[in-house]
């Protein structure tokens, strides 16, 4: 199978700009109480498939509105890319380990089914809506990828000096 991931490259930095856009203006992303995608609960699931990993604060994790964005961004993967399930699941569990890793708040369990639910809505729909052609080069894409770097990289430190106050 001879797949170009170009788009999919395309629409990781797009959301990665988008968070970080979202993080500097709606809130100080590491002053949790402000995040308004924090604050409502899409579906409660029970501890027992929260903490089916268990990791620091699993049994207060919670679908929240973080959990919708992450059922668009996938969603816009499945109407571009039909047959990349092991990729999806694998590079799933990679974000949630870095997440965890650099203090973020990994949601192992709920993040990784609502990705792969999100995806397989856009498999589904692909057959009905046909997804924008992205039309960049190469050299735009290595432009988006410093960009992402930067702002995540700042960030981080941002959020681990607020953490270690």
């Amino acid at each position: 199978m001879n797949i170009d991931f170009k788009n999919l490259i395309i629409i990781y930095l797009i959301s990665g700009i988008i968070w970080n856009i979202y993080c500097r203006v709606f809130f100080n992303y590491w002053i949790i109480n402000k995040d308004i995608l924090n604050k409502f609960t899409l579906i409660e699931l029970p501890e027992s498939i929260k903490c089916l990993i268990p990791h620091y604060n699993c049994e207060n994790l919670r679908a929240n509105g973080w959990t919708v964005l992450h059922i668009i961004l996938y969603f816009a993967i499945g109407l571009y890319y039909q047959n990349i399930d092991s990729y999806i699941i694998v590079s799933s569990i990679l974000f949630e380990y870095f997440e965890g890793l650099y203090n973020f708040d990994a949601k192992y369990v709920i993040d990784i089914m609502f990705n792969y639910l999100g995806y397989k809505l856009g498999v589904y729909f692909s057959k009905k809506i046909k997804p924008i052609q992205i039309n960049i080069t190469y050299n735009q894409i290595l432009v988006l990828i410093l960009i992402n770097i930067i702002l995540f990289y700042d960030i981080y430190y941002k959020r681990k000096n607020a953490l270690e106050k």
